[in-house]
């Protein structure tokens, strides 16, 4: 993917996929004189790496090059080692969740995080802030309890009952194609893969796939699955979310390498329009997500109307967004409709009520 010269951070995006590329494999892959080409964007590559949690993934595809010995370099190398003993740490954090989870009776799902780091060729090259478990609503206060109950936690806890994306798998469902895998001297309950899979890719694109890590997951689990995987189950259910998933899959493919003999020939051939890849890589290149700071009210407003601009631009959908908002299709030729009529839905939200938090 080459990015238009005219386009900075498109530019900045685009070397931070050719950086990534295929780095979650045990012998990332480099060509002859790679690394030279990143020596010039290493300075603005580095802030949105560390911010993003790529760190640890980009010094691998540096450390054996005459890069590692620049300043850049260091800070992801940093990274690197401060992720592995945060790993280490998190993982005892974990189990002893787990444990306390069991001995109270609760059978939860561990989703992203530390599940799916363990595709990755070292498990700490996958950073996770969170401890995110899916309980069953009758088990939701008993778990709650469970875990404000396990002391001295500096990993948050997350408990959901339901997904915060589109998804149309059932809780029962994705327990009964579960398997369970040890941490320490706990077992954990994770998603069958073809499920696992399904639920990243949506959680990734209703996110607006701003965070190149996610990207990372998806090919990382795929290729860790191998010949194994049911692209038939993955791809079964909604046609909508299907078409979802079937992009961010694509879309792994065509910035970060994912090996194309891991597709299904529905895949292997098909082209994303060339929007799609064009709204992630201006998305990495910015380093951050949408703001997630409390909008004014209408009556401070009129009192700082220079303040308009920005809470109009809080509003502003980037196409990956906006498309799963209005829940089109991503074969689209153009995302503009979509994105207009996102911003002008969430513009009379705002004006409906302003205390409305812009997230």
């Amino acid at each position: 993917m080459v990015a238009r010269p005219g386009n900075t951070r498109e530019r900045m995006g685009a070397g931070i996929a050719e950086l990534l590329r295929g780095s979650w494999r045990p012998l990332p892959f480099q060509t002859e004189g790679e690394a030279e080409s990143w020596r010039m964007l290493l300075p603005e590559l580095t802030p949105p790496l560390l911010a993003t949690g790529c760190g640890p993934l980009a010094w691998r595809r540096l450390w054996e090059t005459d890069l590692a010995a620049t300043a850049e370099a260091g800070e992801l190398r940093q990274a690197y080692r401060m992720h592995a003993l945060r790993s280490a740490a998190q993982e005892g954090e974990l189990a002893r969740v787990a444990g306390a989870l069991s001995e109270a009776g609760v059978e939860p799902l561990l989703l992203k995080g530390w599940g799916v780091a363990q595709h990755y060729a070292e498990p700490h090259l996958r950073p996770y802030g969170d401890l995110d478990f899916l309980v069953t609503s009758e088990l939701s206060e008993t778990a709650r309890r469970t875990v404000d109950g396990v002391a001295r936690l500096r990993c948050p806890v997350e408990l959901h009952q339901r997904f915060n994306f589109p998804s149309d798998r059932s809780h029962a469902e994705l327990l009964g194609r579960s398997s369970t895998v040890a941490c320490g001297a706990v077992t954990l309950r994770i998603p069958a893969p073809e499920d696992h899979l399904r639920l990243l890719a949506l959680h990734m694109l209703s996110h607006g796939a701003w965070r190149p890590l996610w990207l990372c997951d998806i090919a990382a689990l795929l290729e860790g699955a191998g010949e194994a995987f049911d692209w038939d189950l993955c791809l079964s259910g909604d046609a909508r979310l299907t078409g979802w998933v079937e992009a961010s899959v694509l879309l792994a493919r065509d910035l970060l390498g994912l090996e194309r003999g891991r597709l299904p020939k529905r895949l292997a051939s098909r082209a994303l329009p060339s929007w799609v890849a064009i709204s992630v890589l201006r998305q990495w290149g910015r380093g951050t997500g949408s703001s997630t700071r409390e909008s004014l009210r209408l009556g401070d407003l009129v009192r700082r109307p220079r303040d308009v601009v920005d809470e109009l631009a809080l509003r502003l959908r980037n196409p990956i967004e906006a498309t799963v908002e209005r829940r089109l299709a991503f074969d689209r030729s153009s995302p503009l409709s979509a994105v207009v009529a996102a911003t002008v839905v969430r513009g009379l939200s705002w004006l409906c009520d302003g205390t409305q938090i812009a997230n």
